[in-house]
């Protein structure tokens, strides 16, 4: 029978194979020796993992190879479990402490192997064992131990080693002085480049001449420095002591030149130079990948002698890492059919194209592969796997791969975390960032990256400041390794999103102004934060700072400026902005453009001027703009119009229920309520059903969340009786409830009862009995807040004196002493704003996909806070 297809088997750094196993042939791949003349050790070429080691351990035994010889035998499996891909170092210390007198090479190779681990400075460690054993170390445990020190930053633990050095007498070896550099050197010793070239210079002078090894770490420094000047200096010492036939100093010239941006001199080194193998040729290419020229990199690929792995790898991954997924996804076909094995920096490669272009398919075949090579225990390849089925929108298979995986390294978190927060799982999120700090795992910013939009969403502000506090702490000015000027401005960014999210919209702007240096998308999320708070004549006045600076607007810009003027019903100053997006800017209006007029329009009660917008756009109206047309029919009663609007609403999407809801709400407002029965029971007969009302409140860092009419609350009883008082106060104060919202023919007392049960009151029910007086109340809601429960939270935020803050699907509510803090410009408008059935959700840019209760929806976002609008009329939550 034949065997299932896989693919070939990676490299483990022994001799391959001479046959290879086509992933498309019929034929079986090659099996191991199995004549019972081989010796057991002779089969570790062929081990690809723990549980083939176990069985060549097993044979060891058997034979009576720890008998015979114990030091070889052992130092054969330990060497496999300490440095191979597919090992286990805690097996190797397991088989390393049975041995009675370990020699040199078994600490040495111990050491080795906790350099190339998740916790290299245990390599230090190690080596005090070693000297308390009585073994005195050789000349090659330093180099191994002052590339642990490299690995863990661990610069104290580096100068020790450096000091043991002196004393022992291993300053003059070149391997050592050679490691010593590298290791100052990226520890940021080195303040700059010349400092490892006057490193070199006192190594001269002590009388230590250079080998074929200083060279290269001295190129690789500079190369990572982007000091050109010295390289070029060094590169006069190479020519002046003969080291220029040296192939390790050829190919680290030609990579530091073309690191460097300096193709020509590295394409002349390359020409000079009589050797031309494939490292050479690989290492010019990998210089071509840097600097985005693949085409010329692929020419100059087809023209090597003998292709081997890397040079494969370099193109897949130049193509992967240039956003061209599908060509490096042919490229490893065209690898496997050249029957070169892929390694592990091959499969990270496919990997990550499949995850950036979704193509589950391949992905999933290389996750078979893994399996069939027994390389489950590779925490790269897991994290990568991880990753690939998250962006692919398959999180099951995700978190099991992640349950998987035994050594959980920040990675493994990150690529989870940012799984869930991707696919908007801002619950699981959070869950799972909680969990990682129980696992007592650092985050780092890619950590961040991934956390701060769940805070965003779920207003879970006290997490968003612990973050914010964490940044400036761990990650500010003073720490000597500072992050990418990149990375700290999205960072901050995301920071000024959160915050004005989650209501504070004062401290979003204060992390603005601290920023030493604004980039456009900053900008952008502070002038659509205020946008969301109503706060327009901030909004504007930010974006003609902006534009004075003479940092040109992008159309995400033009989206939180014209959500600004919508917000605050400033019809002239809209248009105006939009026509100056076209003429002054050269934007042209894409559909959200189009979304925010029409909801300027609709706001204003233009629904002529709307409709006619719609008739003239260049770009195809969507979902969005023909939802807000039909929320404005909604608020200002226009039931022919609104009808008009479903019924395009309908076509593009006949199985979403919001435009069933709105459209029944618009017949209701008009008293038509055989309308409202025949629509409700369309909906019905589809077994369709509109997304509950959802309002969670973070109190003490906990999310707490409630339904319309919630009681499964553990403090359901205390969060009635509250409930019960709020009702009886505001009777007292006067309050008249507004029963015409809502939209059922049913007896006045019973619609009473119904508005005292939403959502957001229970939150806020709860908020006034877990909070001390005198606190502000954040709440957010997933739909748009009703004209009762609006009024309603106005006067209690007046009876028992608190800041109530709410955020629904469209904007902020600010209430105080009984007042609304809208920002707006006129009293009317925030009637308008109030009173809406107009469906929004965040713009996002490019659209995305959201889960929501009552299904799957396409969003539109500029991720920094605009809101706008949804293809899901009457919703926003997770699922």
């Amino acid at each position: 029978m034949q065997a299932p297809t896989s693919l070939p088997a990676i490299s483990t750094g022994a001799a391959p194979s001479p046959r290879h196993h086509h992933p498309l042939s019929s034929h079986p791949p090659p099996g191991r020796p199995t004549s019972s003349t081989i010796h057991p050790l002779s089969l570790l070429p062929h081990c690809r993992g723990m549980e083939d080691l176990r069985a060549i351990q097993a044979g060891v035994i058997k034979s009576g190879g720890l008998h015979d010889d114990a030091h070889f035998s052992l130092s054969k499996l330990i060497e496999f479990c300490a440095l191979s891909p597919g090992g286990d170092l805690s097996y190797a210390l397991l088989l390393f402490n049975s041995v009675p007198e370990p020699h040199h090479f078994l600490w040495n190779t111990v050491i080795r192997g906790y350099s190339l681990s998740h916790s290299p400075v245990e390599a230090v460690v190690f080596y005090v064992r070693m000297l308390l054993a009585g073994t005195g170390p050789n000349s090659y445990t330093f180099p191994f131990l002052l590339k642990a020190c490299t690995a863990a930053d661990a610069i104290r633990e580096g100068r020790q080693v450096h000091a043991q050095v002196l004393k022992l007498g291993f300053a003059s070896d070149a391997f050592v002085h050679t490691s010593l550099i590298t290791m100052y050197a990226r520890n940021g010793e080195f303040h700059s480049p010349v400092e490892a070239v006057v490193f070199y210079v006192r190594m001269l002078l002590a009388g230590t001449g250079p080998n074929s090894y200083t060279f290269p770490f001295l190129l690789k420094a500079c190369t990572a420095a982007d000091a050109i000047r010295e390289g070029r200096q060094v590169h006069a010492q190479v020519l002046k002591l003969g080291f220029a036939s040296d192939a390790f100093v050829h190919t680290s010239l030609i990579t530091m030149y073309a690191r460097n941006g300096e193709l020509c001199d590295a394409r002349r080194v390359f020409d000079v130079g009589h050797l031309r193998d494939v490292v050479s040729f690989t290492a010019l290419i990998k210089g071509y990948v840097l600097c985005g020229q693949l085409d010329v990199a692929r020419r100059l690929f087809d023209v090597i002698p003998t292709r081997d792995v890397v040079s494969w790898n370099t193109m897949i991954a130049g193509y992967a890492q240039s956003g061209r997924f599908a060509e490096a996804l042919y490229f490893f076909q065209e690898m496997l059919e050249a029957k070169i094995e892929p390694d592990e920096s091959t499969m990270v490669s496919v990997l990550s194209a499949c995850a950036q272009s979704g193509s589950i398919r391949i992905g999933t075949r290389v996750h078979h592969w893994m399996d069939e090579c027994g390389l489950e225990s590779n925490t790269r390849l897991a994290n990568a796997l991880v990753d690939m089925y998250s962006k692919c929108g398959d999180l099951e298979t995700a978190c099991a791969l992640f349950d998987k995986i035994n050594k959980r390294d920040q990675v493994s978190w990150n690529v989870m975390i940012g799984g869930y927060s991707q696919m908007r799982g801002y619950k699981e999120t959070l869950a799972l960032f909680r969990q990682m700090q129980l696992s007592n795992v650092e985050p780092n910013e890619v950590t961040f990256l991934n956390i701060l939009p769940a805070c965003a969403h779920l207003g879970a502000l006290d997490i968003g400041i612990w973050i914010h506090c964490y940044i400036d702490r761990r990650m500010g000015k003073t720490t000597k390794r500072t992050i990418a000027d990149t990375t700290r401005a999205s960072l901050f960014t995301s920071l000024i999103d959160m915050y004005a999210k989650c209501g504070s919209v004062k401290s979003a702007e204060q992390v603005f102004n601290d920023m030493p240096t604004k980039k456009l998308s900053s900008w952008n999320a502070l002038i659509a934060g205020l946008a969301m708070h109503g706060q327009a004549d901030k909004a504007l006045r930010y974006f003609e700072r902006m534009t004075k600076e003479r940092l040109q607007p992008d159309d995400i810009t033009f989206v939180g400026v014209l959500s600004a003027c919508s917000h605050a019903g400033l019809v002239e100053t809209g248009q105006f902005y939009f026509d100056s997006m076209v003429k002054d800017y050269n934007i042209s209006p894409k559909v959200h453009h189009y979304g925010c007029m029409v909801d300027l329009f609709g706001r204003a009660g233009l629904l002529k001027e709307a409709e006619l917008l719609i008739k003239k756009m260049e770009v195809k109206a969507d979902v969005a703009i023909w939802g807000s047309l039909l929320g404005a029919c909604c608020v200002h009663h226009d039931v022919k119009l609104a009808e008009f609007a479903a019924d395009h609403l309908i076509r593009l999407e006949p199985e979403n229920t919001g435009v069933y809801a709105l459209l029944s709400n618009v017949y209701a407002a008009a008293g038509k309520w055989d309308e409202v029965a025949r629509v409700r029971t369309s909906l019905k007969d589809k077994g369709m059903k509109k997304v509950p009302g959802s309002s969670s409140i973070e109190v003490d860092g906990v999310l707490h969340e409630f339904l319309v009419g919630d009681k499964i609350h553990p403090q359901s009883k205390e969060i009635y009786q509250m409930l019960d008082e709020i009702t009886t106060r505001l009777q007292l104060a006067g309050h008249v409830p507004d029963t015409s919202i809502v939209l059922y023919d049913i007896e006045d007392e019973w619609k009473e009862g119904t508005l005292c049960y939403h959502s957001e009151k229970l939150a806020l029910a709860f908020g006034l009995i877990t909070t001390s007086p005198g606190t502000t109340i954040r709440i957010v809601k997933n739909l748009r807040v009703c004209g009762n429960c609006h009024s309603e939270l106005k006067l209690i935020s007046k009876l028992y004196n608190r800041e109530i803050i709410t955020r629904d699907r469209s904007r902020f509510h600010h209430l105080k002493n009984g007042r609304a803090g809208t920002y707006s410009s006129s009293a009317r408008q925030e009637m308008h704003d109030l009173s809406t059935g107009i469906p929004h959700a965040l713009l996002t840019y490019p659209p995305r996909r959201l889960w929501t209760t009552a299904g799957e929806y396409m969003i539109s976002r500029d991720g920094k806070g605009s809101i706008h609008g949804i293809r899901g009329l009457v919703v926003t939550g997770d699922r």
